[in-house]
C-alpha cells in the first residue's frame, strides 16, 4: 500500500468565523526570547568568519501598522471580489468568506498582515503533475496580482519561487515512489533599510499559485517602517556569540537536541520582526549566525540562529 504525503509550508489550523470552519495554513512564528532555547552545552561550535565591526549605538526602526477594524477588512475583501461582511475569525482576526465559501481572507489585527486562500486549491492531492508556470512566469503573476490587489509594496522584491510537494511513497519502506510539485511559492526577498535587511516571520509576502498559474493564496506581513531618531546600545559581535553558545538565541534549526556540532559561516546585523500576531512598534536589532549544524549520525544540514544585539 502506499501512501499520499503533501508536504507544505504551512501548518493547518481550524478557524471559525460566523460558525463555518475554516481550514487555513499559518504562517509559524515565534516572538524572539531572551531565555536559553535548550541547545546542550556540549555542543561544540567553531567559528569560520570574522566579527562584523559595528559602531555602538544603532538606529532603531518604527514600525506602523494600519487600524484594522471590519470596515477595513471589507475594504481589503472588496479588492479579492469578496461581498458582505466582515466578522471574528479567531482571537485577533477579522475575516471574511467569498459568497460560495470556497475562499478564505483574515487580517490580523495587531499588525495588518493579509491571508488569503482558497484551501482545496491551495493543499490539492494530485494523481499526475499539475500544469505550473515556469519560475519566471510565476514571478509575473505574483507581481501583477499583487499590483492588481493594490498590496505590492514599492520597497518589495519578489525573486525566489519554491514548490510545496506531494509525495508518494511506499508504507513500508518509505521509499519515494513519486512526486508532485502542486503549489509554487513566489517569495519576497528581505527588504534592507540603509543596508541592514529586515528579518522574522513578521517580514514576509508569499504569493501562492497553482494550476495553470491561478493564485490560489497570499500571505502579506509588510509594515510601514521608518528610522528613529532613538538609538539602540549594541553589544559586540563577540558577546551575542558567547550568548549563542550559551543558548540565548532562536534557534531555527530542527532537532537541536541531536546537534554535536555547529560550524559558524556568516555573522551580520538585521532588524527583527516578530510574527503577524504580536504587536511591535519598533523593530531591534539582531544578531544573525547562518552555518551549518552536524547531527550525532553525521548528517549536515542548515543553522540559522538570532541573538538580540541590544546590550541590556
Amino acid at each position: 500500500m502506499k501512501n499520499k504525503i503533501l508536504v507544505l509550508a504551512g501548518i493547518v489550523s481550524i478557524l471559525t468565523i460566523f460558525g463555518i470552519s475554516m481550514a487555513l495554513h499559518t504562517q509559524a512564528g515565534t516572538v524572539l526570547p531572551t531565555n536559553e532555547a535548550g541547545i546542550d552545552s556540549s555542543v561544540g561550535f567553531t567559528l569560520e568568519t570574522s566579527f562584523p565591526e559595528l559602531e555602538s549605538t544603532f538606529p532603531i526602526l518604527e514600525t506602523k501598522a494600519p487600524t484594522v477594524s471590519s470596515e477595513y477588512v471589507e475594504e481589503i475583501g472588496q479588492r479579492f471580489g469578496f461581498t458582505g461582511e466582515a466578522g471574528p475569525a479567531g482571537t485577533g482576526k477579522i475575516g471574511m468568506l467569498s459568497e460560495d465559501g470556497t475562499e478564505h481572507l483574515m487580517v490580523y489585527e495587531k499588525s495588518g498582515a493579509i491571508f488569503y486562500s482558497v484551501p482545496e486549491k491551495m493543499s490539492p492531492v494530485v494523481s499526475s503533475q499539475p500544469d505550473l508556470p515556469s519560475d519566471a512566469e510565476a514571478i509575473k503573476i505574483a507581481e501583477s496580482f499583487l499590483a492588481k490587489m493594490n498590496l505590492l509594496p514599492s520597497d518589495a522584491k519578489l525573486d525566489k519561487v519554491v514548490a510545496d510537494k506531494q509525495l508518494e511513497s511506499e508504507k513500508s519502506t518509505g521509499k519515494v515512489l513519486e512526486e508532485y510539485d502542486v503549489v509554487l511559492q513566489v517569495v519576497a526577498s528581505a527588504r534592507e533599510i540603509n543596508g541592514i535587511p529586515i528579518v522574522g516571520p513578521g517580514n514576509k509576502i508569499k504569493v501562492y499559485i497553482g494550476e495553470k498559474g491561478e493564485v490560489v493564496g497570499l500571505f502579506k506581513a509588510w509594515k510601514d517602517v521608518e528610522i528613529s531618531k532613538e538609538k539602540a546600545n549594541i553589544k559586540t559581535a563577540e558577546t551575542a556569540y558567547t550568548e549563542l553558545q550559551n543558548g540565548k538565541a532562536m534557534f531555527l534549526t530542527a532537532n537541536l537536541d541531536t546537534i554535536d556540532k555547529v560550524s559558524i559561516k556568516n555573522i551580520y546585523l538585521a532588524y527583527w520582526m516578530e510574527p503577524a500576531g504580536e504587536e511591535q512598534d519598533s523593530a531591534l536589532p539582531v544578531y544573525v549566525f547562518e552555518g551549518e549544524a552536524v547531527n550525532s549520525e553525521s548528517q549536515a544540514v542548515p543553522f540559522t540562529a538570532y541573538v538580540p544585539a541590544t546590550s541590556m
